[in-house]
Formats: structure tokens, sequence, C-alpha cells
């Protein structure tokens, strides 16, 4: 798998060196590299988001020869780091990684790649106007203790609430997890009747 800049300028470091097995399928795509010298491909990706990233891994393992396109300087869409602020380099759009497939940094071998989780005890925190914070924490009596601080209604409630968040987080992992249904069989075909074109003119019946 080749990786380069959308412009043509240059590649993402070392990753640009590598090459993928030969192709055994799918259109063949042609990437210009220089005046008078085409390279193929098995596929073409556009933009180097995670899961562009992932997608186009998948068809290298399967000896696919794939060039992935990226205008940013950086890989991985919104789940790239940028430094917001001087010294504090946090992901862009990706606030929480629970949304990954358990099954895919295994698939993949990430570890090996220098995939590595961090579990900070603070799960986020929402600093207000006037000075103060709420943070919830992955220790629930804590959070309680601090959701208290501002409203002790509202932290006696927490249990509750969260459970109902449990319990809907299980029914969206189950959807999550299985591929979407193709479209076609949510919908009828239009019948005859609706796609014929209206009649011009003014004439009755």
């Amino acid at each position: 798998m080749r990786l380069g800049h959308a412009s043509g300028r240059r590649h993402h470091g070392r990753a640009g060196q590598a090459r993928g097995g030969p192709g055994v399928g799918g259109p063949g795509q042609a990437f210009r590299r220089k005046e008078g010298e085409v390279k193929q491909y098995d596929a073409v990706v556009v933009g180097g988001g995670h899961n562009a990233l992932v997608a186009a891994t998948r068809l290298a393992c399967e000896r696919w020869k794939v060039l992935v396109l990226e205008r940013r300087p950086v890989l991985g869409g919104a789940a790239s780091a940028a430094e917001i602020f001087p010294g504090c380099a946090v992901n862009v759009a990706a606030q929480d990684a629970g949304l990954f497939p358990a099954g895919l940094a295994a698939d993949l071998d990430l570890a090996a790649h220098g995939l590595e989780w961090i579990h900070p005890p603070a799960l986020a925190t929402s600093l207000t106007g006037g000075g103060e914070a709420l943070t919830l924490w992955r220790d629930p009596a804590r959070t309680m203790d601090e959701i208290a601080r501002h409203s002790r209604a509202d932290a006696a409630r927490f249990p509750d609430w969260a459970d109902h968040l449990r319990t809907m987080a299980r029914v969206l992992r189950v959807a999550l997890d299985h591929p979407a249904p193709p479209p076609h069989p949510l919908a009828p075909p239009p019948t005859r009747r609706q796609v014929r074109p209206p009649r011009q003119g003014g004439g009755g019946g």
C-alpha cells in the first residue's frame, strides 16, 4: 500500500515506500507520478481518514495494490491528533475510542505497529464560563460526588441514568457490530403509475 499526497508533491514518511503484492482483482487504476510515468493500482482510495485507512488496509491484506491519497500533511482524519493548545495534543474529533471495533486491532495487528490504549481516570470534562468544571470519572462514586457539587438531586438520579445508558449501549453495540442491510429491501420498488411522467397540457381524463 502506498500513501501519497493528493497534490503529488510528496508522500507520508516511510509508508510511502511500501509496496503491496500483485493485484488479484478489482478495477485497474492508474496514478500518474511523473510526466510520462504511470503506475497501475488495483484501488485508489481518496482521503486518508481512519475509515479510509481501514478499507485500504483490508484491500492490501488481500494483496491488492492500493494507493491512498490525502490532501492534509497528516493521516487519520477525525482520529488524527493535533496540538490544539501548546503542549496539549488531542484527537481532532474522535473524543472517544468506544466505537473502535473490538476485533479490528487484533485483526490488523495494530499493537505491533505502536497502538497503545490509554485509559485515563477522567472520561470527560465540561468547562463553564464561571471558572467551574464538571468531570465525569470512570469511578461512578467519584462521578456522583462531582455532580453533587452542582446538584444533589441530579447526583441521586445518576445511577439510574447510567443504567439506562448501559442498556442503550448494549443495543447500539449489536447494531454497530453487524453490517447494515442493503437499502433496496427496505422500500418496495415504485409502481408503473408512480414513475409515469405527468401529462402535459390541459386535457382531462
